[in-house]
C-alpha cells in the first residue's frame, strides 16, 4: 500500500491488478488491461508532483505522469528472471529458458550479426510463467516448455507446431519438476502427487508411483533419473516426502525417515544422481518456509538406504540446487 505524500486521499494498493483510489479508499479503480503487465511489487510516488509514479512490477519499470491513466513500459533494461535454462546440441546451439511470469523464451547463441544476437532472433515458445524448459538431445527442433502447475508443452522450432501434454494429474506444483529420460530422449518423466512417465514424448503417460506426498495437498518438487542405471528414479515433494525406485517404478521405497539431523520435514528443493557412480544420490531440503536457514545437504552412497549430512565448508545457508 502507499499513499500519495502531499495528498491522503490518493491510495494505491498493488497485487495482481494496480488499484487507485482517490477517496481514501472508500472506493478503487484498477489499472487492468491498460497494456500495464500484472503482479505488482514496488511504487514510488515523487513527494513533489503526485502525478508522477515509477511503477515495479512482473514486467519490469512502467512510468505515469497523469496518475496512472496511461503508463509507459521502461523496455531499455535488460531484466528477467529465469528459473530454468536448457540448450541444444550443435552450432548454433539454442538456448531455451523459462522466466517469471514471462513465459518461455528460445534464441541462437551466435548469428551473423556484427553486433552479437539481436532481440528479434529469440522467439516466444510459449506462455504463462515460465518453469522447466530443455531441447529433445537427439532433434535439436523439438523443445519442451512448462507453465505454471505442470503445464507441460512439446513445440517444433522449424515447423512452429505445438501441443499441450500434460497428464490427468489434479495436483501438480507451481513449479512442477519435468526431465528427459537420459537413456532415451522419447521417455519423458513429469511429477505431481504422482510420478508419470511417457515413453512418446508425452503423447501418453502412465503413473508409475503411488500418491508421494506426505499429506493430502503436498505435491512433487523434486525428481530425477540416474544416468547410469535406467529405472533407477528418485522424487522428493514440498512437504518432505522422499521415494526411490530401481526398477522403474514397480516397487518403490520412501527414504524420508533414512534421512537423519532433519529437525523435521522440509521442502524437497532438489534431487541429483551424481555420474559414474549409479548407487550415489544428493539430496538438498530448503527450510526457509519453516524458519530454518540452514544448509540441508544430504548424500546417500546406497541407493537412498541411508544418508549422511555433507555440509562441511559450507556458510549457514540453505541450499537451494547442485550445478
Amino acid at each position: 500500500m502507499r499513499a500519495d505524500p502531499r495528498d491522503d486521499q490518493h491510495l494505491y494498493v498493488l497485487g495482481i491488478q494496480f488499484h487507485h483510489s482517490d477517496n481514501s479508499g472508500a472506493t478503487f479503480l484498477a489499472t487492468r488491461g491498460r497494456s500495464v503487465h500484472p503482479d505488482h511489487h514496488a511504487l514510488w510516488v515523487d513527494p513533489d508532483d503526485g502525478d508522477y509514479l515509477l511503477l515495479g512490477n512482473d514486467g519490469g519499470l512502467y512510468v505515469t505522469w497523469d496518475r496512472g491513466q496511461s503508463w509507459e513500459a521502461q523496455d531499455k533494461l535488460p531484466i528477467g528472471q529465469f528459473y530454468d535454462v536448457g540448450v541444444s546440441r550443435g552450432r548454433p546451439y539454442w538456448v531455451i529458458g523459462g522466466l517469471q511470469d514471462n513465459g518461455t523464451w528460445g534464441g541462437p547463441n551466435e548469428s551473423r550479426r556484427r553486433h552479437g544476437v539481436p532481440t528479434d532472433l529469440w522467439l516466444d515458445l510459449n506462455g504463462g510463467d515460465g518453469f522447466h524448459a530443455a531441447f529433445d538431445p537427439d532433434d535439436p527442433n523439438v523443445y519442451y516448455a512448462e507453465s505454471q502447475n505442470g503445464v507441460l508443452a512439446r513445440g517444433d522450432l522449424v515447423t512452429g507446431d505445438g501441443r499441450e501434454i500434460k497428464p490427468d494429474d489434479g495436483r501438480m506444483n507451481w513449479n512442477t519438476p519435468f526431465l528427459i529420460s537420459p537413456h532415451n530422449s522419447r521417455t519423458l518423466f513429469i511429477a505431481g502427487s504422482r510420478v508419470w512417465k511417457s515413453v512418446d514424448r508425452g503423447d501418453h503417460w502412465t503413473a508409475i508411483s503411488p500418491e508421494i506426498s506426505r499429506t493430502p495437498r503436498g505435491t512433487a518438487t523434486a525428481l530425477a533419473e540416474s544416468p547410469d542405471e535406467p529405472g533407477v528414479v528418485y522424487v522428493g515433494s514440498d512437504d518432505g516426502a522422499l521415494w526411490g525406485t530401481r526398477d522403474g517404478g514397480q516397487n518403490w521405497e520412501s527414504l524420508a525417515e533414512k534421512v537423519q539431523g532433519l529437525p523435521g520435514p522440509r521442502y524437497v528443493s532438489d534431487l541429483e544422481c551424481r555420474r559414474g557412480a549409479p548407487s550415489v544420490l544428493f539430496a538438498a531440503f530448503d527450510g526457509h518456509r519453516s524458519d530454518d536457514d540452514q544448509p540441508w545437504l544430504f548424500r546417500s552412497d546406497d541407493y537412498g538406504k541411508s544418508f549422511r549430512r555433507t555440509t562441511d565448508g559450507l556458510p549457514a545457508q540453505l541450499v537451494r540446487c547442485f550445478v
